[in-house]
């Protein structure tokens, strides 16, 4: 449901802000209001600036021209000062540690204490909350090292949702998630949204933004071009606003594909990984002229394999 804040202050105005590096822009005039209890989608293609945009309004750059102000009052170009104030933002990069504990990264930087130490136990106790807020089952004293990326991905968004924000700016959150995850992260989100909450979501599976967006906003070369209720949207509307034309044809047709003797062939591969389950007799060949995609559930070692050829692994060429 579209939340309209038109008769109440919004948590977070972003007025007329700019941003270049040297001579190149990358956002041109952006304005952009958000409520309390409304989660805002920022969707266009990649360069579009969403990533610039929020970091602006998380303090980590320093807009060219423009300001953000938060909770009517001006918002300070500082990321200490924005978390400070309740402003968190969920990067696409992992911030974690591999040698350290889930609580530990949890809890990295804000640790509870009992005079001069850690109290491990509070520590401990909010991060099973946290996660089970999630519904991820991975215990806190877990090392991070040996977990798959789905869920330090959820880490990230425990150790997001436990520092008590007001605001979440979450830049490709679902980008390596599978159903589950997101469907726990979407929960989450409308807890949070209930509670009074602001969102900035960012995310190039547009059936999310529909889901999730009580509003869309498209970023096309640096500019908001569109901005309306998600209910007004279509998946083709979107993709069509991003790109700035309608798409007749999602993917363009493909020539036949290329016969002849494999330019590369991996036989029998197996792979030990320090992260997840490892690889176990896979098989699969490359002719020249032709592009192998290859796809799995997340977790499932598609990048291991993808990049096993490379690291020495049985094949020959």
């Amino acid at each position: 449901m579209y939340l309209s804040h038109a008769n109440s202050a919004p948590l977070l105005r972003v007025e007329g802000v700019s941003k270049s590096f040297g001579n190149v822009p990358v956002l041109t005039d952006i304005s952009l209001s958000i409520g309390a209890g409304e989660v805002v989608a920022l969707v266009g293609e990649n360069g579009a600036g969403k990533s610039t945009l929020m970091r602006i309004v998380g303090g980590y750059l320093r807009p060219t021209a423009g300001s953000v102000q938060f909770d009517g009052a001006p918002l300070a170009a500082d990321m200490h000062v924005a978390q400070s104030r309740g402003v968190t933002m969920v990067h696409q990069e992992f911030a974690l540690i591999p040698d350290m504990t889930v609580a530990e990264n949890i809890f990295l930087g804000r640790e509870p204490r009992k005079g001069w130490l850690i109290d491990r136990a509070a520590m401990r106790a909010a991060s099973v909350k946290s996660l089970a807020a999630l519904n991820c089952a991975v215990t806190p004293d877990h090392s991070m090292k040996r977990l798959p990326v789905a869920t330090w991905q959820m880490v990230e968004l425990a150790k997001a949702f436990s520092d008590g924000p007001r605001l979440l700016l979450m830049d490709e959150p679902t980008a390596v998630l599978g159903r589950d995850e997101c469907e726990a992260l979407f929960a989450r989100i409308a807890a949070f949204r209930a509670e009074g909450g602001g969102v900035i979501f960012t995310s190039h599976r547009l059936d999310e933004v529909r889901r999730v967006a009580d509003r869309v906003a498209v970023l096309r070369d640096g500019r908001i071009t569109v901005e309306a209720p998600a209910a007004e949207f279509s998946e083709d509307r979107i993709a069509a606003a991003m790109v700035g034309r309608e798409l007749s044809d999602l993917f363009p047709r493909l020539p036949e594909a290329p016969r002849g003797e494999p330019m590369i062939a991996v036989e029998g591969l197996s792979v030990d990984r320090d992260v997840g389950e490892p690889i176990r007799g896979a098989s699969l060949f490359v002719r020249k002229g032709e592009i192998l995609g290859v796809a799995g559930l997340v977790g499932s070692a598609t990048c291991a394999l993808a990049i096993a050829p490379s690291r020495g692994g049985i094949f020959h060429s």
